[in-house]
């Protein structure tokens, strides 16, 4: 097989066209979004600037005051939610395209901290 000029440019174009193709097929496959609102189990209020991410990826969001999260771009269609915010127990939700917009609930976590003793003296002046 002699390789001219034209066979050379030719297969150049080939070979870009199939990278192009591959890379546009994984593209097209992260176009699904994650939606929900974070609520207190106990008191059923939003909570405000939880953390949700999806586990094994850096993808995740911050809830807003009304404790919503949207989470754009996500390549599956089922995936596992870690939702966690100060006070209150991690969870780990599993979130699928059936169920769109859950309500994910965290138990607050309550820790007994050991007691601590202040104390000071009193600087006398004379």
């Amino acid at each position: 097989m002699y390789l001219t000029p034209m066979r050379i440019f030719f297969s150049a174009i080939l070979v870009c066209l199939s990278m192009f193709a591959m890379s546009q097929s994984k593209k097209d496959s992260c176009t699904f979004v994650v939606r929900g609102q974070i609520l207190d189990l106990q008191t059923k209020e939003p909570l405000p600037f939880a953390e949700v991410r999806i586990e094994n990826s850096t993808r995740g969001a911050v809830t807003d005051e009304k404790g919503f999260f949207t989470i754009d771009n996500v390549c599956d269609k089922e995936v596992h939610l870690i939702v966690s915010f100060v006070g209150y127990k991690t969870t780990i939700h599993h979130h699928d395209l059936h169920h769109p917009n859950p309500k994910i609930f965290l138990a607050p976590d309550q820790v007994m901290l050991e007691s601590v003793i202040i104390e000071a003296e009193h600087e006398r002046r004379y």
